[in-house]
């Protein structure tokens, strides 16, 4: 195992992981953009942050509303303001829908389309532009692996995707190695990444091995949303700790929860409490208690103050506990009395918009800039191209078992029609046989769809903070299924193919296993665009299978083409269904030059068959061709249509009102 290089020779910014306590930034009086870190960040051995990586964000009047079709605009952010700044780390909290994951997702500039956004965030006081490897944005609900890979080799290949092309090979390991080290992975590096009690590792070691593929270009902005979601205890104060590692590095750490324990709260150091979309307290944890007994609402002795916060601000803890008034110990807020809570949490934001915002709005401070640079295009698709390959190499349901149930199944359809003659009374066998075998390698490609959906997920979050554009994934996705597809087509094929005793010839059997290989092709590039858009897997299993079945019904064997309804089922659904182009083209290749008790192969297709005698069966293999280049294509416009993010500068920084 590579040795961990020192922090001189590293080719980008990187943190050591060590919790020191900080002051208080509401006691100090210095700037908050020239004071120096504290005394505590100078035993950080790794890390020294320059005017060019450090980060102190800033916002104010901050108002976030959704549009509805029925009622007036739903106000979820109302004129919230505050500040978050290197060495610290900034802790979001509040009861649920009380605005918390939106205000992390307007300062990260990643709000959805409907979202209405006002209000001024600046980073450093300036309104700029985010570079390449600036910042990063992490939630648990995408939190999706690839399990057939180890710690040590996810992390690896990330740094080759992350990491500058011109940079050596040696660096980029190194790297890797020093993050994993950091992390307190390293014990975790041959371990896969899948969740199993025996081989695998735990949901909290899963949400470490995503931060730490974010820090390997160290990111100066971290925003963490739901942190905790998941977790309890020892898994808890790891991820904490790790996080004030971060922060005391030099790095900008913001993460929003619901609730925290009490040994927990107090390694918080500042904190920022919503309800109902309005900032309730902005300061460290121990003003917070302070303020909640100034306002009336003092912590109880050996009461977890997360808990007494969260009965406190929250309207729909009063409800419940009106009937247990006379045994809880916390009392009964009134209304009355929670406005007046709001009235001083209102005066304490003034307080906090003229003491502090202004001041970092006023003060302009560095270009927020990384250093390292994007690696090239080629570099990624390589990269790419190789993850997926070891990925579904590894992946017994990917596609091993789907071979050894195509072999199977072609085994039956061979054994059903063994050795068909030339005889009229064949005819029929064999328009069954090819029919069989075609749609049934179709309908088992619908079994991907869950790895597709697990892979289309895992990109969409790595999209979301740029480590790789949409048409290398598509691409390297596609070339990485073609061995396995051509092993579908090719070995299942030979047992039913001379068992039924189809056409003999050489080039019929070769055109019927590229038909067929195209034809799958076709068919998980349709699942694959179909993964793009649905909300899981069972969903994409069910309509994949309905789009297999319309497909095979206007096919030209279900029910001939001549005789199709005119309005959408043959025009346009039997032209834009690749199971008849591709049977259309396998019954040319059987059927033409041939002759089966007394009748031509030609009648057979075009008379009893009704196949259109154009295109031949050459230009069917182009036009599947084509098909496949279409989804594939249809795949990349899907991801960016449905999870496109829109960049801070667009969202919060550059269209933001003064």
């Amino acid at each position: 195992m590579a040795q961990s290089p020192t922090g001189d020779n590293l080719p980008l910014r990187q943190y050591s992981i060590q919790y020191q306590p900080s002051p208080s930034p509401l006691t100090s009086q210095a700037s908050p953009i020239t004071s120096p870190p504290p005394e505590s960040a100078s035993s950080i051995p790794l890390s020294q942050v320059d005017t060019e990586s450090a980060a102190s964000l800033s916002w104010k009047d901050v108002t976030v509303s959704f549009e509805q079709r029925s009622s007036s605009p739903q106000v979820v952010l109302d004129g919230v303001a505050g500040y978050a700044e290197p060495y610290r780390m900034l802790t979001i909290m509040g009861p649920s829908q009380s605005g918390k994951s939106t205000l992390l997702r307007a300062l990260s500039g990643r709000l959805c389309r409907k979202a209405k956004y006002q209000g001024d965030i600046r980073i450093n006081g300036r309104r700029q532009q985010l570079t390449y490897g600036t910042s990063t944005f992490l939630t648990p609900d995408d939190e999706v692996l690839p399990d057939s890979l180890t710690v040590k080799e996810h992390l690896i290949l990330s740094a080759f995707l992350r990491l500058p092309s011109n940079l050596p090979r040696k660096e980029k390991l190194a790297v890797a190695e020093h993050v994993m080290s950091e992390m307190g992975l390293t014990e975790l590096a041959y371990r896969y990444v899948r969740k199993c009690p025996h081989k695998g590792i735990s949901g909290g070691e899963r949400r470490l091995v995503n931060l730490a593929v974010e820090l390997l270009i160290g990111p100066s902005l971290i925003y963490f949303d739901d942190a905790f979601k998941g977790l309890e205890g020892a898994s808890v104060l790891s991820l904490l700790i790790k996080l004030k590692g971060l922060a005391r590095g030099g790095a900008t750490v913001i993460m929003c929860t619901e609730h925290v324990s009490s040994q927990v709260y107090e390694l918080l150091d500042d904190l920022c409490l919503l309800s109902n979309g309005k900032m309730v307290f902005f300061g460290d944890n121990i003003a917070a208690v302070e303020h909640f007994s100034t306002a009336g609402f003092p912590c109880p002795p050996n009461h977890n103050p997360s808990d007494h916060f969260l009965y406190t601000i929250g309207a729909e803890f009063e409800k419940l506990r009106a009937p247990f008034l006379y045994h809880w110990s916390l009392k009964l807020i009134c209304l009355s009395r929670r406005q007046d809570l709001f009235k001083t949490s209102r005066a304490f934001y003034v307080y906090i918009l003229t003491r502090r915002t202004h001041c970092y709005v006023m003060q302009k401070g560095g270009v927020l800039v990384n250093r390292i640079k994007r690696p090239a295009s080629r570099s990624e698709f390589f990269t790419l191209s190789y993850r997926s390959l070891l990925n579904t190499t590894r992946a017994l349901g990917f596609y091993w078992i789907r071979i050894l149930l195509s072999f199977l199944y072609m085994l039956s359809i061979g054994t059903i029609f063994l050795r068909l003659d030339h005889s009229k009374s064949s005819i029929e066998a064999r328009a069954a046989c090819i029919f069989l075998a075609l749609e049934g390698m179709m309908f088992l490609s619908v079994g991907g769809v869950p790895y597709m959906y697990n892979e289309v997920k895992m990109h969409v979050r790595e999209m979301v903070n740029c480590h790789y554009g949409v048409a290398n994934f598509v691409v390297a996705n596609s070339i990485a299924s073609l061995p396995f597809l051509l092993l579908i087509s090719l070995v299942p094929l030979c047992s039913m193919y001379f068992l039924a005793g189809l056409h003999s010839g050489a080039l019929k059997f070769i055109y019927f296993v590229v038909n067929l290989y195209l034809s799958l092709i076709v068919s998980e590039s349709l699942m694959m665009a179909i993964s793009c858009i649905v909300p899981n897997a069972y969903t994409g299993m069910i309509i994949g299978s309905c789009v297999q079945v319309l497909f095979m019904l206007v096919g030209g064997y279900v029910r001939h083409d001549n005789n199709l309804p005119k309005a959408f089922w043959k025009y346009p659904s039997s032209y834009i269904s690749f199971h008849a182009h591709s049977l259309r083209g396998m019954f040319q290749n059987e059927f033409l030059g041939s002759r089966y008790g007394g009748h031509t192969g030609a009648y057979i297709v075009y008379g009893e068959y009704n196949f259109p005698a154009s295109p031949g069966k050459w230009w069917s293999l182009l036009i599947l061709a084509g098909m496949a280049i279409f989804y594939r294509t249809l795949s990349v416009v899907l991801i960016r249509l449905s999870y496109r993010v829109r960049s801070l500068t667009r969202t919060c920084i550059a269209t933001g009102k003064t």
